[in-house]
Order: structure tokens, then C-alpha cells, then sequence
């Protein structure tokens, strides 16, 4: 049983008949993972923000004192 990487690329049956379609179904698939790879690092970085936002107002505006201490470290 040996595979390669086309493999995981490669339409499965019911999609892979057309040898017109077989490439745009793969592209498609290919294009559908790295949108969503983009969606989930904006998300990320939005999310990060919104953090560094938090933080902004709760230490420099309203004059709380965060920190971070590890613990069993002295």
C-alpha cells in the first residue's frame, strides 16, 4: 500500500469520473483549506488585539496593575 502526496489532493469517486472537473474540484479543495487557514490566523490576531486592547484600558486608563507570576519561581 503505497501513497504519495496527489493522493491527498485528488478527488475522491463520485467527483473524480470528469477528467475536465478532477483538477477544478482539486484546486477548489486546495483553495477552500487556505481560506480557512486565513480566516483562522485572523481570527487569531483579532483576538490577540482585543487582549492587547483589554489590557491597554485595564493598566494605562484605569490604572490596574497586572502581572504575571510564575509559579515556584522566587
Amino acid at each position: 500500500m503505497e501513497w504519495d502526496w496527489r493522493s491527498l489532493v485528488s478527488p475522491v469517486d463520485p467527483y473524480n469520473r470528469s477528467t475536465v472537473l478532477t483538477p477544478i474540484v482539486a484546486a477548489a479543495g486546495v483553495v477552500g483549506v487556505v481560506m480557512l487557514s486565513g480566516v483562522a490566523i485572523a481570527a487569531t490576531i483579532t483576538a490577540a488585539a482585543a487582549l492587547l486592547a483589554l489590557y491597554f484600558l485595564l493598566s494605562h486608563v484605569f490604572g490596574f496593575d497586572i502581572t504575571m507570576d510564575l509559579p515556584g519561581v522566587k
